[in-house]
């Protein structure tokens, strides 16, 4: 139930009449409240039972992508990526896909062509790539003036642990959204910090697209405003992590093969619109 109008406000016994639900003490856990009809708890009851954890499934790994702090600095585009390599071949070693939080959509997403200088920490001698380093040298008061320690001209969090996962088919969804938007990604691509990614699989990708998960996370997760109409879910792993994940007893489960049939044939439709 939501409160909005005023003559709501100034009349509350008679809007909790009228709109108000009756609930079961025994469902107000020590570790929760979840102040809810009947029949939405039972369903999300019946959701987690028997499930694992996201991050469970995942070995406790839900990532996190790359922070610049300056992105005006490290994100480049095309004639500009271009410019660097005609003034030194060897800039094409640091520079790579970029994508925002607007270039994702459910299933796939769609290049700006922008590109990122991704410099990690104590990796790189900046003298060896001149033509970034003249580049970079425009903004070195700025980028001297960062929070933690890093050379002038490194990223900020290059996430450089797992640096070779970028490189691998994964998952990519955004940490705040009107709606769950999971794509696949196979393009060796670097995101901003603000969204989160997966390895890949396709009965997770199916998951989190699916409407009975939109319905989950509206129902479990935190938001801004009003999830229903306008506002915005938060994704971050906190929620994440508890997402209920079905587990397929046999390899040769029916409807696990399916399911990957389905994830398959959708990510090839979308994948030959996305080269028209």
């Amino acid at each position: 139930m939501q409160i909005k109008r005023e003559e709501d406000i100034s009349n509350v016994e008679d809007t909790l009449n009228n709109k108000g639900i009756n609930l079961d003490i025994t469902t107000l856990k020590k570790d929760e409240w979840v102040l809810e009809n009947p029949i939405s708890l039972k369903l999300l009851n019946k959701m987690r039972q028997g499930k694992i954890g996201l991050e469970k499934y995942y070995n406790w790994k839900i990532f996190a992508w790359i922070k610049s702090w300056y992105d005006q600095a490290f994100v480049v585009d095309e004639l500009t990526k271009d410019a660097l390599v005609r003034e030194d071949v060897n800039s094409l070693d640091l520079i790579k896909p970029w994508f925002k939080w607007r270039d994702l959509w459910k299933w796939t997403s769609y290049t700006k062509e922008l590109y990122v200088i991704y410099i990690p920490l104590n990796k790189i001698s900046i003298d060896n790539y001149p033509a970034i380093k003249n580049h970079l040298n425009k903004y070195k008061d700025k980028l001297s003036k960062r929070a933690t320690r890093q050379a002038w001209f490194e990223m900020q969090q290059p996430q450089e642990k797992f640096t070779e996962l970028f490189h691998r088919p994964k998952i990519i969804y955004p940490d705040c959204a009107k709606e769950m938007r999971a794509s696949f990604d196979d393009k060796n691509s670097y995101w901003t910090m603000s969204m989160y990614f997966l390895p890949y699989d396709p009965l997770i990708l199916w998951i989190l697209n699916s409407r009975l998960f939109d319905w989950y996370s509206r129902m479990s997760f935190a938001t801004f405003w009003d999830p229903w109409k306008w506002g915005r879910v938060i994704f971050k792993s906190l929620y994440m992590k508890n997402v209920p994940i079905p587990l397929f007893n046999s390899e040769n489960n029916p409807l696990k093969e399916d399911l990957i049939n389905l994830v398959t044939k959708i990510l090839e439709i979308t994948k030959r619109s996305e080269e028209r």
